[in-house]
């Protein structure tokens, strides 16, 4: 539960709620308008079924990250610009994924000495209703604790964010909508 509503109803609500594959991404874009980004990348690729969304924007601080990404938020405004009914942020995920996998959150702030991550796992949290979100940071006394795949998203995209600030959303997609997606691609 999050503030007395089901997380688990609240992310599956969210694949019947009308968002189509290329609403989500215009959620992933809007979010990084939002963070002032002035560049944003996307990338699919069909064999491994894998969506990453690059923004050299605002980014994310370590303590807010988790937050960031919450359900069932209910906080009308506030200078985040964090969305009325709660569910922006994942939106992208839950779609793309079809909630078969999860979504890795790498990001920076300016403040910020190094980037951290966060990795939702979407199936984890459908099978035991917890919505974990742990944010994996270089400690004070210099212990790293961030995952391999956080560190390799966050070097192979320095020519988006510069390496100063940024996030990138890695999603790997259910496969029918990585037919969609590729089938989208192909038309245009």
């Amino acid at each position: 539960m999050s503030n007395g509503v089901s997380v688990i109803g609240t992310m599956q609500n969210v694949l019947h709620i009308g968002f189509t594959i290329s609403d989500a991404i215009c959620e992933g874009i809007d979010n990084s308008l939002d963070a002032q980004a002035r560049e944003i990348r996307i990338k699919f690729n069909p064999d491994t079924r894998m969506y990453v969304h690059v923004d050299d924007g605002d980014g994310i601080l370590p303590e807010e990250l988790p937050h960031a990404y919450c359900m069932n938020n209910r906080k009308q405004n506030n200078t985040q610009t964090h969305g009325k009914f709660g569910i922006g942020a994942n939106a992208l995920g839950i779609i793309l994924s079809e909630l078969e996998g999860g979504m890795t959150v790498v990001t920076k702030d300016s403040s910020a000495v190094h980037n951290c991550d966060m990795h939702m796992n979407f199936e984890q949290t459908i099978s035991s209703g917890i919505f974990n979100r742990t944010v994996n940071v270089v400690d004070l006394d210099g212990t790293d604790n961030r995952s391999t795949n956080g560190n390799r998203l966050w070097n192979e995209f320095t020519n988006v964010t510069d390496n100063n600030t940024g996030t990138i959303l890695q999603i790997k997609c259910s496969q029918r909508v990585a037919n969609d997606i590729g089938d989208m691609i192909d038309t245009r």
